[in-house]
């Protein structure tokens, strides 16, 4: 079931909120860029990946369309980086799925300057990835985990656990 709303806790553990997606989706990044500021980008409703990007502002329930990816991108990684000053903000959106005729893993990545409010590519993973988990590190962010190659998944992962590891800096 593709999810209509986004909810968060406004404050404190104890009050949860919601503000409506402008349209239903699983599988989309979203990442935090500034007080009540989110910005989400891909997921997919039934056989469609979405490319699209959006920013909401939680204080007020407003959505803000911001383009579109190169590609549309379901359970793609995305993190938040910045340079020491600051004066620099990107979200990095890699990997995750694509649909063209057929399901594919994708090991590109792409990237959302907050200033500029543009797309551009940036660099390739060493391995097609979706669901790869982030964590926040400083000013940037390492994204852990995440499954390659579609066909032989289920037998690798029976046999060993494999742990892809990356750090992005700018």
């Amino acid at each position: 079931m593709d999810s209509t709303e986004f909810y968060y806790f406004d404050g404190s553990p104890s009050t949860l909120s919601s503000v409506e997606l402008p349209n239903p989706r699983s599988g989309h990044c979203l990442v935090p860029i500034g007080s009540n500021r989110f910005l989400l980008a891909g997921g997919f409703a039934g056989s469609t990946d979405y490319d699209d990007t959006w920013i909401v502002d939680a204080n007020t329930g407003t959505w803000e369309f911001k383009g579109n990816m190169s590609m549309g991108r379901s359970f793609a990684y995305c993190g938040l980086a910045e340079t020491s000053d600051g004066l620099t903000r990107e979200v990095v959106v890699g990997g995750g799925l694509g649909v063209e005729g057929l399901p594919f893993e994708t090991a590109s990545t792409e990237i959302f300057d907050l200033n500029t409010e543009q797309w551009r590519a940036g660099p390739d993973m060493p391995y097609q990835m979706d669901n790869g988990a982030v964590v926040q590190r400083d000013k940037s962010f390492v994204t852990i985990g995440g499954k390659y190659k579609v066909s032989v998944r289920v037998s690798r992962r029976m046999r060993s656990l494999k742990i892809n590891i990356a750090f992005y800096r700018i």
